[in-house]
């Protein structure tokens, strides 16, 4: 594949122009799947990025949005995820996983193993959440007699 575009940084417009090959691997079921393969690295990878030049995750040094967040955080966010699978839109701190009523059309073994999940998840955040605040806490504390000292 030929990849042309312009690129406009800082008022400066540089013209780009360069080949991106593509290569084919046999899929199980048959057929073939194409892949890209890095302009810069050679890598083969499903998804170039659009940067000075289209490349891959590895190249321009990308991460996922999984990755920066705050290991406190990740109890949150699984409670949020399995929240909004039970068509639930409120927090563990405003509605108990108790009382979720089970969305219609969900079986009630689905539905009594999510809430069962969702206990032990909110647990888990909750702990997360008097942690962090406790770290306010202290800081706050600890700004006041740094305060008191002036």
């Amino acid at each position: 594949m030929r990849l042309r575009y312009q690129l406009t940084r800082q008022g400066k417009t540089e013209a780009k122009d360069y080949r991106v090959p593509i290569t084919w691997t046999p899929c199980h079921l048959g057929g073939n799947r194409p892949w890209f393969l890095c302009p810069c690295c050679g890598r083969r990878v499903a998804k170039l990025y659009s940067s000075t030049l289209f490349a891959c995750r590895h190249c321009l040094r990308l991460n996922y949005r999984s990755q920066q967040a705050n290991k406190r955080d990740r109890p949150c966010d699984r409670s949020w995820d399995l929240r909004r699978a039970l068509g639930c839109d409120e927090g563990f701190l405003s509605l108990p996983a108790e009382y979720i009523t089970k969305p219609k059309g969900m079986h009630w073994r689905t539905f009594e193993r999510k809430v069962e999940q969702l206990r032990r998840v909110d647990a888990r955040a909750l702990g997360a959440a008097q942690a962090m605040l406790g770290t306010i806490e202290r800081k706050v504390n600890t700004a006041r007699a740094a305060l008191a000292r002036c």
